[in-house]
């Protein structure tokens, strides 16, 4: 083997190596913003029921809900991701507000076009309450009294993020934080500046 052949196995398995670590970092991320989402939906959605006295199952309150937890989730997600998933390399910049926009629009196409198509499937054609019975067994418990339609409104949130977490990865590794294209030798290098 050539040394050219072990710098591009060596460049291989790095970006290999790195490109997981970034999922799981990606994850990390997505798992605490997923809670402060959730919070946020249910909050907003419990205000509509208990103020403005809009039952969860009504499309205006799971709608406003959702795009209200979205604004704050995805700036949340921005600056996490910016910061700890997918970071500036040496002699690279990255122009902040054109990464937050692209960070908006790239969620736009998973967290509020496909989230609310799919929070319609779940709660208005299929009632995923009706098969949720053991939800609402539990939430009784701890005082939170809802009907199966109105549990299935809080849990079709959580169903939606098997599909759009794995989305918004894509499109944010290689559109919104797309990182500019390294030759294998200059990969070597920047390994080396990074051990140092």
């Amino acid at each position: 083997m050539d040394s050219s052949e072990k710098i591009e196995k060596n460049y291989m398995e790095t970006r290999r190596q790195s490109g997981l670590i970034q999922f799981i970092k990606f994850g990390l991320v997505g798992a605490s913003n997923t809670i402060i989402s959730f919070a946020i939906y249910a909050l907003v959605l419990f205000g509509f029921s208990s103020i403005l006295k809009i039952s969860e199952k009504e499309m205006v309150a799971y709608v406003s809900a959702s795009v209200i937890s979205w604004i704050i989730s995805v700036l949340n997600a921005f600056f996490w991701s910016n910061k700890f998933v997918f970071k500036v390399k040496s002699g690279e910049q990255r122009v902040w507000w054109k990464t937050l926009i692209k960070t908006y629009i790239s969620y736009a196409g998973t967290g509020l076009i496909l989230a609310n198509v799919l929070l319609y499937f779940w709660i208005s054609v299929i009632n995923i309450g009706q098969y949720l019975g053991w939800v609402v067994d539990l939430a009784s418990k701890f005082g939170f009294e809802r009907t199966p339609e109105e549990i299935g409104s809080y849990c079709s949130t959580i169903i939606n993020l098997v599909i759009t977490i794995p989305l918004n990865f894509i499109i944010n590794k290689f559109w919104a934080y797309r990182d500019k294209k390294a030759t294998p030798a200059n990969a070597v290098v920047q390994n080396n500046e990074d051990e140092v």
